[in-house]
């Protein structure tokens, strides 16, 4: 990609693509490396994100053009995941020094720029749903429930909106009501096979507005084996990371 900036390495970008997405300030620490050059890594600190792209702050100048891969990891979830970008312009920090590097995110499907948003929203002052306190996946994934006082019930089918390590959205065709305890097998698209059982507890039960009448119903996880944990995070983990791309579209082989 040329630099068009005139000799001060940022490259012009239209105004209207520079506002496409909501940007929020924010400082994560992301692990980063130049496709072309694995072996090259840093740890770099962003000044703030979107579901576009991020500004990034590097003590090493990042060229333009060049294709990124970065690694966020969410700690507190065990969660890890990668996203691949795009230097679209450089420029230096006068009063910090260090370099600056505006990066287009690329290969991020509608469930990656969710999550996204969710990484974002846990800094932006939204702490006080259970929404924001787990980055949640957007995925459809068959579940059988059964509510817990009803002994004799047979499993009923119901699908994931999202899902988290805190919880699910399910879209059910029957009514739940909010402190029911449920029992939940969820059939995760993995090579375990297995489902993964889980007991949680409704949160709500809202219409989906749909044709079929289905209803949306937020259950919260309650009892979760450490073994189903460690899955259910590597799984949300595989899912939002994206394949890197070089500037040419060839797709490159990344680290699992």
């Amino acid at each position: 990609m040329p630099d068009e900036s005139g000799g001060k390495g940022r490259a012009r970008v239209a105004p209207e693509e520079r506002r496409q997405y909501l940007r929020i300030r924010k400082e994560v620490q992301l692990s980063c490396r130049i496709v072309s050059t694995p072996e090259d890594r840093a740890d770099i600190s962003t000044r703030n994100l979107s579901t576009g792209g991020l500004l990034i702050s590097t003590r090493k100048k990042l060229p333009v053009g060049a294709c990124v891969q970065f690694r966020a990891a969410v700690e507190d979830q065990t969660i890890a995941f990668s996203v691949t970008g795009r230097v679209v312009w450089t420029d230096v920090n006068p009063i910090s020094g260090r370099h600056e590097a505006g990066v287009c995110l690329i290969g991020l499907d509608a469930s990656q720029r969710h999550n996204i948003l969710s990484l974002i929203g846990k800094g932006s002052g939204q702490e006080g749903t259970e929404r924001r306190h787990y980055i949640r996946l957007l995925r459809h994934l068959l579940v059988e429930y059964r509510v817990a006082h009803k002994l004799m019930q047979r499993w009923r089918p119901a699908h994931t909106q999202d899902i988290s390590l805190g919880g699910m959205c399910l879209v059910t065709e029957e009514r739940l009501w909010p402190s029911n305890a449920v029992t939940t097998r969820i059939h995760l698209d993995d090579l375990l096979g297995r489902p993964l059982e889980i007991e949680g507890v409704v949160l709500q039960c809202a219409a989906a507005n749909d044709a079929l009448n289905r209803l949306l119903t937020s259950v919260r996880f309650q009892k979760m084996a450490d073994e189903a944990r460690q899955r259910l995070a590597a799984y949300i983990s595989r899912m939002l990371s994206t394949r890197a791309f070089d500037i040419g579209g060839d797709q490159q082989k990344t680290e699992s």
